[in-house]
């Protein structure tokens, strides 16, 4: 996902518990949404 110009994951996204790694990098996400995304995949490395 990474370069979409996203600014907001659904919540529904916690639902991949078995997620390993997310690549989020050159999307425009907020502080705030980076710490709920990273709430919500607490077992999932996470690059922003």
């Amino acid at each position: 996902m990474q370069g979409n110009d996203l600014t907001k994951l659904p919540e529904e996204i916690k639902k991949l518990r078995n997620l390993k790694l997310l690549n989020l990098k050159f999307n425009n996400f907020s502080d705030e949404e980076k710490a709920r995304i990273k709430k919500l995949l607490p077992n999932t490395e996470i690059k922003f």
